[in-house]
């Protein structure tokens, strides 16, 4: 909390940037912001990247770019996508948040609005990475340059770089598109080696169940380190912040469907002043996670890093 109220320290270069380029113009830490990134032009336009609504010329031509279809080869890929169910959160009580720390595959629970639409709201960003083919985002959007006829680099020795040869198997479609691929699978394997191997970082749900036994007497099941970690922690955030969730994760009660539970609570919930629970599990977008698959690296955000160069190598 420190960190985004008052930014990092001086001396940590390479953080303050970090902080700073969530910031807006004036300065101000804001909802429009603090979730970009900082390279160049982050900041522009909306933030949603565009080659998750546009498309391309295709079916000669039956559909434009502002029809969100892609042509991929005589198909057709739509762009609007299935969402899960708006204001359904899961793990937001301790029996079905200790039955996932168990290893209990809760999938099932998984609930949708029934029409697709395009990608509006983060949540339906995170049903998006929840299902997709990894490296499908980034596929699509070399997709959408091929069928825009994106130049390629004029340096190359085939096609534009060449009076009579065009490129294909080197420096052309094909050879772009098994680049993504090839990336991929190479970043993957990189990152899940130091996820599993190397940080097992705890993931942010976590956090909440620490903070859920620490608010209900019971810190001491974390050692005296431990305990000591997450008094530090729960002292830096703000009241108003610890009734919001314990009202939201009230409200959650009965909306995700129902899952057998055996993970009932070795301690009674205790209830705030408002007669909510005190209950600071953090809600999910969709029911299964920690411990099963830590929080660092981003498997996700490796290949999207990777799959951007690939491209780059081959389009201007």
């Amino acid at each position: 909390m420190d960190w985004f109220q008052k930014g990092p320290q001086p001396s940590d270069e390479h953080e303050r940037n970090r902080y700073e380029a969530r910031l807006d113009k004036h300065g101000d830490f804001t909802l429009q912001t603090f979730l970009r990134g900082s390279a160049p032009g982050v900041k522009d336009g909306p933030f949603l990247s565009q080659f998750l609504l546009v498309g391309n010329e295709a079916c000669n031509g039956s559909y434009g770019i502002d029809k969100g279809r892609i042509q991929y080869g005589i198909q057709i890929i739509n762009q609007r996508v299935c969402v899960h169910k708006v204001g359904v959160d899961f793990m937001t009580d301790w029996c079905s948040w200790l039955d996932v720390q168990k290893g209990a595959d809760v999938r099932e629970a998984e609930d949708y609005e029934s029409n697709r639409r395009f990608i509006t709201t983060p949540r339906d960003l995170a049903t998006y990475v929840h299902h997709d083919a990894l490296y499908q985002a980034y596929l699509n959007a070399c997709l959408i340059m091929l069928g825009l006829e994106i130049p390629f680099d004029k340096g190359f020795p085939e096609g534009k770089g060449h009076p009579t040869r065009d490129a294909f198997a080197t420096f052309g479609g094909p050879h772009i598109l098994s680049l993504l691929t090839e990336v991929a699978t190479r970043a993957l394997k990189a990152v899940r080696r130091q996820k599993f191997n190397q940080h097992c970082r705890a993931r942010p749900e976590v956090i909440g169940g620490l903070l859920t036994l620490y608010e209900n007497g019971h810190g001491g099941k974390l050692g005296k380190k431990g305990e000591k970690a997450i008094r530090k922690l729960y002292a830096s955030l703000p009241s108003t912040l610890l009734e919001y969730i314990h009202e939201h994760n009230d409200l959650q009660k009965g909306k995700a469907r129902k899952l057998t539970c055996t993970g009932s609570p070795p301690f009674p919930i205790k209830q705030d002043q408002n007669g909510k629970d005190q209950n600071l599990l953090l809600p999910m977008a969709f029911p299964e996670g920690s411990p099963m698959h830590p929080s660092y690296g981003a498997g996700h955000a490796t290949v999207a890093g990777d799959g951007r160069c690939a491209l780059l190598l081959g389009l201007l």
